[in-house]
């Protein structure tokens, strides 16, 4: 988040729908303050335990701030883990049957 004013923006995320999904998001810091002209990298996390599509809406509410307050779209597929395997260079060895 970038601060374009002349005093520090105070902001806490919040998200505009609670989903299952959007309980699995975590922020580095869901408040803080940016001071005039600073920046405030922010980390995202999402730990799911389902796979799907995603559309979730974060929105920051920004003290004392009457235009419309900024969001975060996310938007993507959650797919499960994949495996590839090269046969070619798997030794396996002898494997008894029985």
């Amino acid at each position: 988040m970038w601060n374009k004013g002349d005093i520090d923006a105070i902001y806490a995320i919040q998200c505009k729908e609670h989903t299952a999904v959007s309980k699995c998001f975590s922020f580095d810091q869901m408040e803080a303050f940016v001071p005039p002209g600073g920046y405030q990298a922010m980390k995202i996390e999402l730990n799911a335990n389902t796979i799907g599509p995603i559309h979730e809406t974060f929105q920051f509410q920004v003290d004392g701030m009457k235009e419309s307050a900024p969001k975060i779209y996310i938007k993507g597929q959650i797919i499960g883990p994949t495996f590839n395997f090269s046969v070619n260079k798997m030794k396996l060895g002898q494997i008894p049957f029985g």
